[in-house]
């Protein structure tokens, strides 16, 4: 009996059983076979593979590409500019370890015209640290757990109007974001702790129509007797922009008049001038639309108007800021 005790021996077996039949074989097939067996007579170990492109990274005459799925039916390419750009169709399955050590080299995440992404699975780009946009597509319909955890670059977010599923810990560690926009007028399953570490810094907009938009409902999505979604986040109603106002102003005989639009639910008005460091010096705080200003005309002023809505004060924005050269 002939034994074969090591890789190199087998090899050989293999590379005479192929002789035997070279003549049917393309002669370019051949070859490459013949450069494989080689490579394994010689007995390279194991070891020497390590460094290779995982086997969810993929190499084509474009350079390497991230297969997010095992129907490889999604691919993604990051570009020297940290923008990883996703096309495809169906769901992202492969969680973050996909990218290696490219995982904290990904700065904004878009997909392509065409693409038809349906889900984002478990962890797809957790620890992604330097993520500070993500665009999601529009035939997005879940967000699983700790889809964006640990994002910690991230910004803002906006959720499709076909996207009603939010899973645990989706946002978890998003310590950057400040802004979460929802489109979707549908019910939304959320988890308990899809949002849950929001500050009271970020402000969440619920669309209007939406079943979330009476305020009974938006508070309970913050008290005991349901799942705090959304933190200490401001939640309001977008059917005003961000239910704040915008001031005009006009001057006359040494008074300035401001005056501005009422948001819906706002109880009381903070009127600011705006200091050129940029700092607030508040004037007055009005139940009314209105407030006389007596001053000297000449010089530049800048003004802005907070609401007090559903127990907290609006932020400021340079859009809600008026300037006024007299």
């Amino acid at each position: 009996m002939i034994s074969y005790p090591t890789p190199c021996g087998v090899g050989y077996i293999h590379f005479l059983s192929i002789l035997t039949r070279v003549n049917e074989m393309n002669i370019k097939k051949y070859a490459a076979v013949c450069a494989a067996i080689m490579v394994m007579s010689a007995g390279v170990p194991i070891g020497s593979f390590e460094n290779m492109p995982s086997l969810c990274t993929s190499v084509s005459a474009d350079g390497y590409y991230y297969v997010l799925n095992k129907q490889s039916s999604i691919k993604a390419v990051l570009g020297d500019d940290g923008t990883l750009s996703i096309s495809g169709y169906g769901e992202i399955t492969n969680g973050s370890w996909v990218y290696k050590k490219d995982k904290t080299a990904i700065k904004s995440v878009v997909f392509e015209k065409g693409s038809r992404i349906t889900s984002i699975g478990d962890g797809a780009f957790s620890g992604c640290t330097a993520l500070e946009s993500v665009k999601l597509p529009a035939y997005l319909k879940e967000i699983h757990a700790n889809a964006f955890s640990g994002c910690g670059a991230l910004s803002a977010v906006s959720i499709p109007t076909k996207c009603t599923v939010i899973g645990k810990n989706a946002f978890l560690g998003c310590t950057s974001l400040k802004k979460v926009t929802f489109r979707a007028t549908a019910p939304i399953a959320f988890s308990t702790k899809s949002f849950a570490d929001l500050t009271e810094d970020v402000t969440v907009e619920i669309p209007v129509g939406s079943t979330y938009g009476k305020k009974e409902i938006l508070e309970s999505l913050k008290n005991d007797r349901f799942a705090s979604v959304f933190g200490d986040a401001q939640v309001i109603r977008k059917d005003t922009p961000d239910e704040r106002t915008t001031p005009t102003v006009y001057a006359d005989n040494g008074k300035i008049t401001i005056s501005w639009k009422g948001a819906e639910n706002a109880r009381y008005y903070n009127v600011y001038l705006m200091k050129n460091d940029g700092s607030l010096k508040k004037l007055t705080t009005t139940e009314k639309t209105t407030y006389v200003m007596n001053c000297k005309i000449n010089g530049r002023y800048r003004f802005a108007i907070r609401a007090y809505i559903n127990g907290k004060w609006t932020k400021v924005s340079d859009k809600e800021v008026v300037t006024i050269l007299a």
